[in-house]
């Protein structure tokens, strides 16, 4: 299990070296514990406060504050595509035949309607404009709020990034 753990953490850091290319294995590891760490401790909000968390620590280490949004937004992807995997994998292995007890077959269930509607959110936010410009006045008020200058046009740019890194 430890072996499992140190991988993880090992492949988080490694993400975000590939996507920041000129940090030290120092500081990405050091943001793949601390942030994990904070995400696994605090109730309920732990992800959120950890996802914050890592944007600062880059913030912090001296990276682009683009260059830091865009790293801790790979590790996300990163961290929600194991989460998800999991019920996935479940699924498949009862459609395979695999005996599962009873109570974990709507564990799976449950597990593969919210990966469906998460991806299908997904992909309305990235491919249609209307329902991203809300999101994005809505993301720029927010952090006007914590006194964080963004634009809906810089989000729109984030977009368009992302569409064109996935072709």
């Amino acid at each position: 299990m430890r072996r499992l753990v140190v991988a993880c953490e090992g492949s988080t850091a490694t993400l975000d070296r590939v996507v920041l290319g000129r940090i030290s294995w120092l500081a990405a590891c050091a943001t793949a514990l601390v942030t994990n760490a904070v995400s696994n401790v605090i109730p309920a909000a732990g992800g959120a406060v950890g996802v914050g968390l890592d944007y600062r620590m880059w913030e912090a280490a001296g990276v682009d504050a683009d260059d830091a949004a865009r790293a801790t937004a790979a590790a996300t992807m990163f961290s929600l595509t194991t989460l998800f995997a999991l019920p996935t994998l479940t699924l498949a292995s009862l459609l395979a035949g695999v005996r599962i007890p009873d109570t974990l077959i709507w564990v799976a269930v449950s597990g593969a309607v919210a990966f469906a509607a998460l991806f299908a959110a997904g992909a309305v936010l990235l491919f249609a404009n209307a329902p991203f410009e809300v999101v994005a006045t809505l993301v720029t008020r927010v952090a006007r709020h914590f006194g964080k200058r963004v634009t809906p046009r810089n989000v729109r740019h984030q977009q368009d990034d992302t569409r064109r890194l996935l072709g």
